[in-house]
């Protein structure tokens, strides 16, 4: 099994998504759960800290429960 997870989170009052990350080639269902959390907190880490979120892949990593830039996505940057 491979599984492809995409992961957007919205700002504190704003009433669009933000830019979204696609974690590649996820292989079991722990590994979707805990790639899914691990890019929440991220993402939501970034935008407590103002930082730009890009539209990338990821891959995630079983190892240390953590996703890992791959590739951006420069077609679809807003």
């Amino acid at each position: 099994m491979r599984v492809d997870a995409n992961v957007s989170v919205q700002k504190v009052g704003v009433s669009e998504l933000g830019p979204r990350t696609e974690i590649k080639n996820i292989s079991s269902i722990r590994g979707v759960a805990n790639a899914i959390t691990w890019e929440i907190k991220r993402q939501i880490k970034a935008n407590l800290r103002n930082e730009k979120i890009i539209v990338e892949t990821r891959s995630y990593d079983g190892n240390t429960k953590t996703t890992v830039a791959m590739r951006d996505k420069e077609e679809k940057q807003v």
